[in-house]
Formats: C-alpha cells, structure tokens, sequence
C-alpha cells in the first residue's frame, strides 16, 4: 500500500491511495479563478511495506483493562472498510459511537473515554461490511 500526492492543471492536486488493486483519489485543493482552495503544496505523504498489511480483520483487547477514564483498542484491516465501532452497556444499550469512518488497510487504534459512564462491564464492537467482532473491557472508577 502506498499513498502519494499529485497535481493535475485541470483539477488540481490528489492523494492517491493503492489499497490491494483498487486506488482511491481525493481532491486535495485547487485554484479556481486564482483562487486557492484547500492544501494545494506538494509532498510525499506516505510510503508503507505492503507486508505490513494483515490477512483478517482483527479486534485487540483494550488496554489499560480495567480503565479509568480512557482506553485505547486497536484493530487491523485487511483491506480498505468503512468501520464502526460502538460502545454498549451491560444489558446491551450502545452508550457511545467511537469511529464511523472509513480505513485504509493496516493496522489503527483509537481511544475511548468513558468519563461519563459508571463503573461497570462494557462491550466494544467493530463493525465493518465483512464482519462484527465484539469484546469486553471493565471500566473501574
């Protein structure tokens, strides 16, 4: 996987995306009528070993577990997906929405503070269009 930038007269700049055969282009910036809009500098963004890529999706234990306010989970992906991960009580209400967003493949982690909540058991699910995957932290106070 690799991502880089590029600029066209007609449009302007990009940051191209290879995920696995399929490349993604994203309107940067431009100048229209000598006006810029958005980043229009040029730089390489990124270069990553494709071997760093996993082979499933994956959901990590959160840590610290148990935690008091914040923790982080971290998940892996395959492939490029649209990700949701939410946060549910014990008896199954989703209490927080934490990602709903979309990934490149590779591995990511994202943080959760629980300041608000009680102390108790709580479950933490990454939905993608592929799979679910569910797991518990203990938030102690």
């Amino acid at each position: 996987m690799y991502i880089e930038e590029y600029w066209t007269e007609k449009f302007g700049k990009f940051s191209s995306q290879n995920y696995d055969r399929t490349v993604i282009d994203n309107l940067q910036g431009c100048v229209i009528d000598g006006i810029v809009y958005g980043d229009t500098s040029f730089t390489l963004v990124s270069v990553e070993d494709e071997s760093e890529i996993p082979n499933n999706f994956y959901l990590s234990q959160n840590y610290p577990n148990p935690f008091n306010p914040s923790t982080t989970t971290s998940f892996s992906l395959p492939e490029y997906s649209y990700v949701v991960i939410k946060v549910f009580d014990i008896l199954g209400r989703e209490v927080k929405k934490i990602v709903s967003d979309y990934f490149i493949a590779g591995k990511h982690s994202v943080e959760f503070n629980a300041g608000n909540l009680s102390s108790g058991i709580y479950f933490y699910q990454l939905i993608t269009d592929k799979t679910t995957k569910t797991m518990k932290m203990l938030l102690q106070k």
